[in-house]
């Protein structure tokens, strides 16, 4: 179970209502509990990927320029998903079926298996593609203010702690290229969470595959 803690945050910029707020941290603890309990069903985008448990938690985490969402709502809805894809990943790279492979006949559990790699394939991706854009858009503090930027500095961090949990799962050369280009980042933050993400996965590599391709 992801445990949040919400707290109401002061400052002089738009906030929502602390009942919209409330509102929204039980949202994210209810679709993170749910998503952990029923993986397959939450992941499914039978009617619209937006429409599924996994869609609405993305959509919170992806609304930081709307009013009613703020930082900590936005940030909180980032580290239960990364909790949550630390839960659910495989420990081992997804080969989605050849087109060749769907034309046959296969029992319904392969099926079934083939289906939920999909879908979890392309949501992880999804929720790589939103961390790498937020910390493209707020990395720099001049630019965009020191709460956007702690925004993007959420994203980063997060992008390491994937990378530390997921790193023989696929898109590891992606997550790969962006942390290790921040290794020698000057914001001492982000060069620290990227220089021990790489080390932790030396320790862990003991066939040498990853340092291989860096």
């Amino acid at each position: 179970m992801v445990e949040v803690e919400c707290r109401k945050r002061k400052h002089e910029e738009p906030v929502p209502s602390s009942s919209k707020y409330e509102e929204l941290c039980s949202l994210i603890a209810v679709l993170s509990e749910e998503i952990l309990e029923n993986p397959e069903a939450a992941f499914s985008m039978e009617t619209n990927e937006n429409n599924s448990k996994f869609g609405q938690l993305l959509n919170i985490a992806d609304s930081f320029d709307v009013v009613e969402c703020d930082y900590n709502i936005c940030r909180l809805a980032i580290i239960s998903l990364v909790a949550i894809f630390q839960d659910v990943l495989p420990a081992y790279r997804v080969r989605l079926p050849t087109s060749s492979e769907l034309s046959v006949k296969v029992k319904k559990e392969t099926k079934r298996l083939w289906d939920y790699e999909r879908v979890l394939l392309l949501n992880y991706q999804r929720f790589l593609k939103l961390l790498e854009k937020t910390w493209d858009k707020y990395k720099y503090e001049k630019k965009v203010g020191k709460q956007k930027h702690q925004m993007g500095l959420s994203a980063m961090l997060c992008l390491c702690e994937i990378l530390k949990a997921a790193h023989q799962f696929n898109f590891r050369s992606n997550i790969l290229t962006l942390v290790v280009r921040q290794m020698s980042s000057n914001i001492t933050e982000v060069s620290n969470a990227c220089c021990s993400a790489i080390e932790t996965i030396f320790v862990s590599d003991r066939q040498g595959e990853i340092s291989v391709r860096l």
